[in-house]
């Protein structure tokens, strides 16, 4: 169950990530529908220790928000830029569907995302407003479906808040970003789990910046934006 935990980490990736003007704090949506844009990603552990990267780029998507499919093509290395599932291997696919019935994420290779130890972003930006936001102010709660061969399982985003609106900087470049406080409770058959963090969204990009904490505050992870091409 804790490996099927670890899986469903790393579903939350296609859904914690883009959008479209950069600087633009009220764009459109906090998630990109851009082609071949390829976002990088550093992963650290509590201590600030470097640990992996990933990155991310669509490769192919139909229909739109209110019904489409969305392919993206993730890329995994180790802290050396090694393949992180050897043999040369760094890929993996995800496909996002986007309906009436909400966000659900596909994927095929469990083997490959169990690998993913405490890595990459939570949270869903598909829910997340881009008028009405205001410190203090809360936003909806996001819910993304899971769905790996016949394992199902659900992301339940709460208790979600704006703390500020500030700038953010990364290796990456400076970005004016919505800083929210998080929950995420992942239930995979009858276990569930809770995740406590921060992120930083900016519209044209998403979350650039994510710090996760157990229940007493501790750090226990991080990840941030380093480069976009």
């Amino acid at each position: 169950m804790k490996r099927f935990f670890t899986f469903f980490f790393f579903v939350a990736i296609a859904v914690a990530v883009s959008a479209q003007d950069n600087n633009n704090l009220y764009g459109d949506h906090f998630f990109s529908l851009e082609k071949n844009k390829k976002f990088t990603f550093e992963c650290y552990d509590a201590a600030g220790a470097l640990e992996a990267y990933y990155s991310y780029k669509i490769v192919d998507l139909e229909g739109d928000l209110s019904n489409g499919t969305v392919e993206y093509d993730y890329r995994f290395l180790d802290k050396n830029h090694k393949a992180l599932f050897g043999d040369g291997d760094d890929y993996l696919k995800m496909v996002i569907t986007l309906n009436e019935e909400g966000t659900s994420s596909t994927m095929s290779e469990i083997g490959k995302a169990t690998k993913i130890q405490d890595l990459i972003f939570l949270g869903d930006v598909t829910s997340i407003p881009v008028e009405g936001l205001e410190v203090g102010r809360s936003v909806p709660n996001g819910l993304i479906h899971v769905k790996i061969k016949n394992i199902g399982a659900k992301f339940i985003i709460s208790e979600r808040k704006v703390i500020a609106f500030e700038d953010v900087t990364t290796r990456a470049g400076k970005f004016k970003a919505v800083k929210l406080n998080e929950k995420q409770t992942t239930k995979v058959l009858i276990s569930s789990k809770d995740y406590y963090f921060t992120s930083w969204y900016v519209a044209g990009i998403g979350a650039v910046k994510q710090q996760v904490f157990d229940k007493k505050g501790n750090l226990i992870r991080s990840q941030e934006l380093i480069k976009i091409e």
